[in-house]
């Protein structure tokens, strides 16, 4: 069979997008074609990775032109303008994203639908349902989808609904309650409503052993997940077991909204937003619980996915997905919505009890496995193999004149974005066992490998053996400090996982003169290595009134020197004292904020924090953070910032990892 997916924007993230991966790739498998429009594209590359073996293109490009290669489809004339800019009549009004669609949209969709050959269409959302319903016609089989539920659709898009979807052979939930809900409010469908989970692949690295003491939350950064009540949460959680650490995964509109409340209840040291990470593999495994605190979840995506990598769930007990996903007491626990406290208290009845937290672990994982994709495309196929088999033929839409296309014009907005490619490119997944000692294996066989210096023009040559490629001491102590890309047969491999969850805790298996940290660069393998002799490695920055206290750790080969002191310096500026105390585990740094403040000469400064010691002349160690799996602190850790008068004096971390001051009048914190 032939199907084609209607998607609103492949280019971005989010629950649609990856189902709609997961599903066509599954398709793929079991040899059918499988296709994926896009009304629109805003992006050049995707956040998440396609399948070569399915085509994408796409309808609307809205990049600027110096962004789009030659072939690609979707550009808007001149005269599409006027279009773009008048509002849609097809798309319904009552859509949430009805703000995006214009009647160039309307155009040209409806032109495609017309003109498109496939046996299947499948809509990802109501405002594409509807277009099916209007634009397709002949013998292609129509089914929708929908990926939120009944209930979250305003009253007037649930009537706009109800009659548009009188045309669809077949529409498909992603929770049986909701199959239910749509049946009882619309029982003239209630035939063609079919109940067909989301499919999650199963986790491609070792699931978590339950050792880590880190909770684990990924999703939009949007006030629907109400991070807000997590992060909350997570304080009552801190102040009682102030060794755990919570990892917010995703990007949204909410990020720094969330930073700032980070902030403000003094989590900066045990709270990070990480950003977005595909897959996610790697990142659950480094953690022993997940936590979900939505307002609503119309399946729960990453409930599945964490309870794959082996993470026992504690999730609000929303609609419509988690009700359905997690088992109370079995696989996880199910929590009050927007109660903060019922958070933590869920939270902690898991911390302080391994052995309920491994029994719910292999219980988690037992429950993943009803959602692989083996099971979940076989319910797809046949229902498309069904419809199509009624061979239901269809009476065509008038066209009207300006509907009416010659191939020269359908193929100007209609051009493959991703040309599908027969032979897969060669992928690696990566394992770190500590900061010295680095695997990568090949999915198959291949004739050299070499690590590429990415600012110089060297490479280290690197032993292999069958599929499988070491980086150990030998190698990185021949290596450079620096950004290192790995490169298989004079290529760059893609990257299926990175697995560092043995770095996550910090200093695990700390080999003193190097640490040597694999990531993925922009889709390629790579490894951050850091050498010195000695090192002060931060653990903590706390921001009290106008004090700042850094805590660090100093080591390496050689031994440390006795009275170290610490130093506040600039370029052209005289250097600023910065008293340095012992707890008897770490060194205190204990900065003044009205010093620096005192000591400025521009409105905006950077100084460098370092440790000195009379006793070794020469010696200047700067302090920084290495040792854990995070490459860029910059992006990610965000502290706050001391105020005197209208001076802000805010710690960060600076393109290499190492900590400085940052001095800025007259403005917050940048």
């Amino acid at each position: 069979m032939k199907i084609t997916f209607l998607v609103h924007a492949m280019y971005g993230l989010g629950g649609t997008i990856r189902t709609t991966l997961n599903t066509a790739s599954s398709l793929a498998d079991l040899g059918h074609e499988v296709e994926i429009v896009s009304v629109m594209r805003s992006q050049t590359a995707p956040r998440l990775e396609f399948d070569p073996r399915v085509r994408v293109m796409s309808l609307i490009d809205r990049r600027a032109p110096g962004d789009r290669a030659q072939g690609d489809g979707g550009a808007v004339s001149r005269r599409d303008r006027r279009l773009l800019e008048t509002p849609a009549v097809a798309f319904p009004q009552a859509e949430t994203i009805y703000h995006r669609y214009s009647a160039l949209a309307d155009r040209r969709v409806a032109r495609f639908l017309r003109h498109h050959d496939t046996d299947v269409y499948v809509g990802t959302r109501p405002g594409l349902n509807v277009y099916l319903s209007q634009f397709a016609y002949g013998r292609a089989v129509l089914v929708g989808q929908e990926h939120m539920f009944h209930d979250y659709h305003s009253p007037a898009l649930r009537r706009r609904l109800s009659n548009a979807y009188r045309r669809l052979d077949a529409f498909v939930t992603v929770s049986a309650g909701d199959a239910e809900v749509y049946r009882e409010q619309m029982p003239h469908l209630a035939d063609r409503i079919r109940f067909i989970p989301n499919m999650v692949p199963s986790c491609r690295v070792e699931p978590a052993d339950g050792s880590a003491r880190t909770i684990i939350a990924a999703g939009r950064i949007e006030k629907v997940k109400r991070y807000d009540l997590l992060i909350r949460a997570f304080g009552e959680v801190v102040r009682s077991r102030p060794d755990w650490r919570l990892r917010i995964y995703g990007v949204g509109t909410q990020t720094n909204e969330l930073r700032a409340l980070i902030g403000s209840l003094g989590l900066n040291n045990s709270v990070t937003m990480m950003g977005a990470f595909s897959p996610m593999d790697g990142e659950w495994v480094k953690g022993s619980i997940a936590a979900v605190t939505s307002e609503y979840e119309s399946f729960g995506l990453t409930i599945v996915e964490a309870m794959s990598a082996g993470l026992p769930v504690v999730s609000t007990a929303c609609r419509m997905g988690p009700l359905e996903l997690v088992d109370h007491g079995v696989n996880g626990l199910l929590v009050t919505p927007g109660d903060s406290a019922a958070i933590a208290g869920g939270l902690l009845k898991l911390i302080d009890d391994p052995q309920q937290r491994q029994a719910m672990s292999t219980a988690a994982m037992a429950k993943a496995r009803l959602y692989r994709p083996h099971t979940a495309v076989s319910q797809h196929e046949r229902l498309f193999q069904e419809l199509v088999d009624r061979n239901r033929g269809r009476t065509a839409p008038p066209l009207r004149a300006r509907d009416r296309l010659t191939k020269s014009s359908y193929r100007r907005f209609a051009r493959t974005d991703v040309v599908p490619s027969k032979e897969t490119p060669l992928a690696v997944r990566c394992r770190s066992s500590g900061f010295d000692h680095v695997v990568f294996e090949a999915d198959r066989e291949f004739r050299s490998a070499r690590l590429r210096s990415a600012r110089q023009d060297t490479a280290v040559m690197l032993p292999w053996e069958g599929r499988t490629i070491t980086v150990d001491a030998e190698q990185l102590n021949g290596m450079g400090a620096g950004v290192w890309l790995l490169e298989i047969d004079g290529a760059a491999p893609s990257v299926e996982c990175v697995d560092t969850r043995a770095l996550s805790p910090g200093r695990r298996g700390l080999q003193p003169e190097l640490a040597a940290v694999p990531y993925t660069d922009e889709g390629r393998p790579a490894i951050r290595v850091w050498k010195r002799k000695l090192y002060a490695e931060v653990v903590s920055v706390d921001v009290d009134g106008p004090v700042i206290e850094v805590g660090c750790d100093v080591f390496g080969s050689v031994p440390v020197p006795e009275h170290l002191g610490g130093q506040l310096t600039r370029s052209g500026a005289d250097a600023v004292p910065v008293p340095v105390t012992s707890d008897g585990e770490r060194l205190r740094l204990r900065i003044d904020a009205a010093k620096l403040a005192a000591a400025r000469r521009n409105d905006h400064e950077v100084w460098h924090l370092v440790l000195e010691s009379p006793m070794a002349p020469g010696l200047r160690v700067r302090l920084g953070a290495f040792f854990d799996d995070v490459i860029d602190k910059r992006r990610l850790v965000r502290y706050r910032a001391a105020r005197v008068g209208n001076v802000y004096i805010e710690p960060y971390y600076m393109n290499d990892n190492q900590l400085a001051v940052r001095v800025v009048a007259d403005s917050g914190p940048r």
